[in-house]
């Protein structure tokens, strides 16, 4: 964006040391001088509320960052914790997410809603989490099933067990992605890892 503050037509000879100056002149100045304050607090005004910081969090609510060479850069990630039922697995929570199953034993299993991934309006986005689930504490294998928000299929890859058993402290991983704000999800399983 061009800024609109310039300097060019304010004249820098004026007033004239020693000589009967006209006011015009002064108002002259001090109007394109004023004009220019207003450009300035505009033009800082959308800086503040706009762009990247390297002091906070920047929200590009979905704008593109095109030809960019990004080094040691991470994702992020959250420890849900331990749950005694299902729960929700949201997208806005974080691109790899662990949970620690602390069912009871009367509770032989467990199911997972995945949420919050981008709307279809957000045009040609592809949503990614990865989810990490293994026993809290060493016991009875638990089972656990995924929904999509909404109804939405889930197509599971080839190596997909036909029932999720969740028998260790050592993680299962998972990875989910969608680009249809969860109306078709895509999951395929990493498997146990110790």
């Amino acid at each position: 964006m061009a800024s609109n503050i310039t300097s060019d037509t304010i004249d820098a000879t004026y007033p004239v040391a020693g000589v009967d100056n006209d006011t015009q002149g002064f108002r002259d100045n001090f109007g394109i001088i004023k004009q220019n304050f207003q450009y300035a607090a505009t033009e800082i005004t959308d800086l503040q509320n706009n762009a990247a910081r390297l002091d906070s969090s920047s929200n590009f609510q979905g704008s593109h960052i095109i030809d960019a060479q990004f080094e040691t850069c991470t994702e992020s990630f959250i420890a849900k914790g331990n749950f005694a039922s299902g729960s929700e697995i949201s997208f806005t929570e974080g691109r790899y997410q662990t949970i620690g199953l602390s069912l009871p034993a009367e509770t032989p299993s467990a199911t997972f809603q995945l949420s919050n991934w981008p709307s279809t309006e957000d045009e040609n986005r592809l949503a990614k989490i990865t989810v990490e689930i293994k026993l809290a504490t060493a016991g009875d294998s638990k089972t656990v099933e995924f929904t999509s928000e909404g109804g939405g299929t889930i197509k599971k890859n080839s190596s997909w067990p036909g029932t999720v058993t969740i028998g260790s402290i050592n993680p299962t991983i998972f990875e989910f992605w969608s680009y249809d704000g969860g109306e078709t999800v895509y999951a395929e399983y990493k498997g146990l890892f110790s």
